[in-house]
């Protein structure tokens, strides 16, 4: 099945209880770092019992480039010493050919995964961590790779995209470059592999998902996904998968971790509108502190006390100007509604939870908020709301700041008409434009000037 060895087939085919000290050591021999991954749990234990080597429960790869595949052993020729569902752990290697110890149905589904991904330098191998074990000679014992596909496919996607792989995230779909996404077969014992290897969620074709649903686990669950079908779009047809499948990176240590810190944004960018939680956990605290520093660097004299700001579809850029400038309070103002314009009132219930979350409540700024209509309304809305919030925060206009990133130009320009003589305007820039909508995070730069 996997070397030269001539008698390794009818070994795996032989009952657990059956195996002979010579035979385990054999069997260990040739399948070398497959061993625990494919071998029943009773031949461990024989194992164990017999050679004084007990089972090393193996761990997923996570390295950059990794993925794994599950494999079902076919009902007509089975192994009574081999798992019903086993895993071979694989890993992707740009500017090389697919290695020569893979099957050749294997190394040829590689090849149509990578055209599809439009990666056709990537070469798939064997994970370093099996030694030196060869599956060439297994041709016969691999006929069906095709369930294969959407593992492979994932693996490579995360890997050209710079990040890791979660090995909670699991998956079996098969591949066919003229159909995309299909049905695979033996789900329970896959699904079943899969738990025991630590798997948290497990992604099917969504022709299979209702099937899936009623497999009996024994008392355990998985959370299911669908793999798209009906797509030659790899990140279409992988979808959530290939979101889910890429790890999350440490948390930066702290400001000054630029590397970690670019990290965690190269992560969020890759899927900004799925991954808000996570920039405002690990992004949002450090881009505030570092807008703080480089304010009291640029404007080691300017101080205020009071901010004005238009909530906006990211409630984010409120949360930054509030606590990077220091301010004792601000003025949220949002658009309840309007025919032209999206009602706010949820971005501006997140701005303020937002702006206590990084600040502690001793030094959280005092936050107002109020509502305008977008329309000619807001000429009378906007200015009064300022001037109540003014009169009733006792403001020096010097030390009022209006915040013009947000919001519309004709917002700004009303808002800028109704703020007082003396009064100040702040810019947040954004050296890096990755999309619209998604600044490069860390390019955050704030611009003062006196109106």
């Amino acid at each position: 099945m996997l070397t030269n060895t001539p008698n390794l087939l009818e070994l795996c085919r032989k009952k657990p209880e059956t195996l002979t000290p010579g035979e385990l050591m054999e069997l260990r021999r040739q399948l070398q770092g497959l061993t625990d991954w494919w071998l029943h749990s009773e031949v461990l234990k024989r194992m164990q019992v017999l050679l004084g080597r007990g089972p090393r429960p193996p761990r997923v790869p996570t390295a950059p480039g990794s993925c794994w595949v599950l494999f079902a052993q076919r009902p007509q020729r089975p192994f009574a010493a081999v798992r019903s569902a086993f895993v071979l752990p694989l890993v992707w290697r740009p500017n090389t050919p697919d290695s020569s110890r893979l099957p050749k149905r294997l190394r040829e589904l590689a090849r149509a995964i990578a055209r599809a991904a439009y990666q056709p330098s990537y070469g798939l191998h064997l994970d370093p961590s099996l030694g030196d074990v060869e599956l060439v000679r297994a041709d016969s014992e691999f006929q069906e790779v095709r369930s294969c596909g959407a593992s492979l496919a994932g693996g490579l996607l995360v890997s050209v995209k710079g990040g890791t792989v979660d090995p909670h995230i699991w998956a079996s779909g098969g591949w066919d470059p003229d159909k995309g996404i299909v049905r695979v077969g033996h789900l329970r014992e896959k699904m079943l592999a899969a738990l025991e290897l630590g798997a948290k969620e497990f992604f099917v074709p969504d022709l299979q998902f209702e099937e899936a649903q009623g497999i009996d686990l024994g008392g355990k669950s998985l959370h299911l996904g669908k793999l798209r079908t009906g797509t030659l779009d790899l990140h279409r047809a992988l979808g959530q998968y290939l979101h889910r499948l890429d790890a999350p990176p440490p948390e930066p240590r702290d400001a000054d971790d630029q590397d970690g810190f670019n990290r965690c944004a190269d992560y969020y960018l890759r899927y900004p509108h799925e991954r808000a939680d996570f920039y405002r956990q690990f992004l949002l605290p450090i881009i505030v502190e570092r807008c703080a520093r480089q304010l009291r660097r640029d404007y080691p004299s300017w101080q205020a006390r009071a901010l004005i700001t238009i909530v906006s579809g990211r409630p984010e850029l409120s949360a930054i100007t509030a606590c990077a400038t220091g301010v004792h309070s601000c003025l949220l103002l949002y658009t309840r509604s309007g025919d032209t314009e999206q009602d706010q009132t949820q971005a501006k219930d997140e701005a303020i939870n937002l702006i206590r979350r990084l600040k502690p409540n001793s030094v959280a700024p005092r936050c107002r908020d109020a509502a305008f209509t977008y329309g000619p309304e807001m000429h009378g809305q906007i200015p009064e709301a300022i001037c109540r919030f003014c009169q009733e925060e006792a403001i020096d206009p010097h030390q009022l700041v209006l915040d013009i990133t947000p919001g519309t130009k004709w917002m700004n320009w009303v808002c800028d008409h109704a703020m007082p003589e003396g009064s100040w305007r702040l810019y947040v820039r954004n050296d890096a434009l990755r999309s619209p909508g998604a600044p490069r995070p860390g390019t955050e730069k704030l611009i003062v000037w006196k109106a």
